[in-house]
């Protein structure tokens, strides 16, 4: 192993050690080890030794024990040993400890691991779901004879979307059932499809720990458009939208995020000769940087790049790692006031990433040949659709390649029942405003909004265990 490697690869297991020493297993910093060592490449295998002497009485004795680490990677492995508290690791996977003693709890309420790197070490399987063709490649080398096998088992998960390894017909029968001992093909189940009047589809994909999430597809002619979550919920607290009131979520993994592409695929009807991909679902994607680039480097090798468009309510330092990359998914801006007052009356996000700097950044964003940013603007009855407004936007743009999407506001009478959808009347000379202005302009009537799955409308819901 290179120096840089090793010295990299002890640091991160410096950091388990103490992690596993000073809580329980699943604490943030162990999963961010063990994540981290994935990231970089490395497969790894915890293995706990301990004695458990059984009593009559039903109580287990703990002994201390030891934590066996097997880390290995294309060229290398080795072993580590991690002495631990064992009674507060088994606590950790569902067994109650006392001092000495502990009982085994109701199975049906021990802990869920969820699809994270530990669920993997501790069930022996890697998910191949959410890694490019090369990572695939990479984590497959020590298990196939010949290099291009790894190819081919990537092209079957992300170009053919196949759900596990049985129908890779090209691959040797012992080879299928050697990878499938090691490896899965996991995503989020499919838990409810609504269909709605118009042909938009509803998802609602169930997540490991329980949580729902929901996602759309739109089918137009030759044309589909696969709206993904990337949030199960969102912190930013826009006032006219569902998933901001139900409150804040945790970030969707690659795999999570991946997942819902490929369940949506498998609906898809032949015809389909255009695929689109917008980050408009659940969530801030910019708040979930890490995640999102890694299922953007997934997805960009199945559908273009250019086809793939991440919408964000102006988180700054989102947009600039955006800018910062060599392949870039095409920017939409939540803008939804042409002022910094009322912006920040409606859009809370606005206090802290005010639209003057929001503004000087979308100056700045590197724009290819032919792109453009593409401004949405959510009308709402007497708040922020005169035609003032409209010329007030025009004049804050003017100078950026943009284009703008006029989206009447999806009403909903739970969560904001005093907003109202401005009339058709209004929602029109709004639009021609913009266009007298010189500006590129889509009155973008929200489809599915009799199933609930319009823009702003999807939701967090628990998955039934």
């Amino acid at each position: 192993m290179e120096e840089s490697r090793t010295q990299r690869l002890h640091e991160l297991l410096r950091r388990l050690g103490k992690a596993l020493h000073a809580t329980v297993v699943r604490s943030d910093e162990v999963r961010e080890c063990l994540e981290e060592l994935h990231d970089d490449g490395w497969q790894a295998v915890m293995m706990l030794e301990t004695s458990l002497v059984c009593g009559e009485d039903g109580s287990v004795e703990v002994g201390r024990g030891t934590m066996r680490l097997h880390i290995a990677d294309s060229a290398s492995t080795a072993e580590y040993r991690i002495g631990v508290d064992d009674a507060r690791f088994l606590s950790s996977i569902g067994i109650s400890v006392g001092r000495r003693k502990c009982r085994v709890r109701n199975p049906s309420r021990t802990t869920t691991w969820g699809r994270d790197p530990f669920h993997e070490t501790m069930n022996h399987r890697t998910n191949l779901v959410g890694r490019t063709s090369v990572e695939i490649g990479k984590l497959l080398a020590p298990f196939v004879d010949r290099e291009y096998r790894g190819r081919q088992v990537a092209q079957w998960i992300i170009d053919r979307n196949v759900s596990g390894f049985r129908d890779m017909t090209d691959l040797p029968l012992v080879l299928r059932r050697d990878l499938e001992t090691h490896f899965s093909i996991e995503e989020p189940e499919v838990l409810e499809v609504v269909e709605s009047s118009d042909g938009s589809m509803k998802f609602l994909f169930g997540l490991s720990d329980g949580i729902g999430v929901e996602g759309v597809l739109m089918r137009e002619g030759a044309k589909a458009t696969l709206c993904l979550s990337s949030q199960a919920g969102c912190a930013v607290g826009c006032n006219f939208c569902v998933t901001a009131a139900i409150g804040p979520g945790r970030n969707l993994r690659p795999e999570e995020i991946v997942g819902q592409y490929r369940a949506m695929l498998r609906r898809l009807d032949i015809g389909v000769e255009r695929i689109n991909i917008v980050f408009m679902g659940m969530g801030e994607p910019l708040l979930n940087t890490r995640y999102l680039g890694l299922a953007l480097a997934v997805l960009s090798e199945r559908v273009s790049i250019k086809r793939i468009t991440v919408s964000t309510a102006g988180i700054l330092p989102g947009v600039y790692w955006l800018a910062g990359l060599k392949k870039r998914p095409k920017l939409a801006i939540s803008l939804n006031a042409p002022d910094q007052d009322r912006r920040a009356q409606i859009m809370p996000i606005a206090h802290r990433y005010p639209l003057v700097d929001l503004m000087k950044a979308l100056r700045e964003f590197p724009l290819e040949r032919g792109r453009r940013i593409t401004f949405e603007y959510v009308l709402i009855n007497g708040f922020n659709d005169a035609e003032n407004d409209a010329r007030a936007t025009a004049r804050l743009i003017r100078g950026i390649p943009a284009k703008v999407n006029v989206i009447p506001l999806n009403e909903d009478r739970e969560h904001f029942p005093a907003l109202r959808r401005p009339p058709t009347a209004v929602v029109d000379r709004f639009a021609s405003s913009l266009r007298e202005a010189g500006l590129t302009v889509t009155v973008r009537w929200s489809k599915g909004e009799d199933v609930a799955a319009a823009c702003g409308q999807l939701r967090q819901r628990h998955s039934p265990r």
